[in-house]
């Protein structure tokens, strides 16, 4: 399973998640979409025997169409980044690499990027998983 597959599944967990969309950017109202954002290598360590252990992140935004209600929106988002990071923090999220203990999932704040004048806004959050992954030498 990819990470982005993982990531959709663990945002899919949170119980006051709305619908994923699987068309890409501009979801309708009370969707989101999950989009991906860059790779990067952050580190790379070698051992003697030649395996390799490689620290990447990966990011992610996610868009989140919500209805402007006094405040709603922007609650039921604080209240979506503090379960992303209270999983992360207690182990609770998926795996993404090879060694959990050094993984980490960091969300920004969101920002709105759209509104429409039908009642409705689109919010962009940020999301970053940071995870190790270890790749044998093969001595033949």
């Amino acid at each position: 399973m990819t990470v982005w597959q993982k990531l959709e599944q663990w945002l899919a967990a949170w119980p006051e998640m709305v619908p994923l969309a699987r068309d890409g950017y501009g979801p309708a109202p009370d969707q989101a979409s999950l989009m991906a954002e860059g790779s990067r290598e952050l580190d790379r360590w070698q051992d003697v025997l030649g395996n390799v252990t490689v620290e990447y992140r990966q990011d992610y935004s996610l868009h989140l169409c919500l209805a402007r209600e006094d405040g709603r929106p922007e609650l039921w988002l604080e209240r979506l980044g503090d379960w992303l990071l209270r999983q992360s923090a207690l182990g609770l999220a998926p795996v993404f690499g090879d060694q959990p203990a050094a993984e980490g999932v960091a969300v920004s704040h969101p920002i709105q990027v759209k509104r429409s004048p039908e009642g409705t806004a689109v919010y962009k959050m940020e999301l970053s998983v940071t995870f190790r992954r270890r790749y044998e030498a093969e001595h033949g």
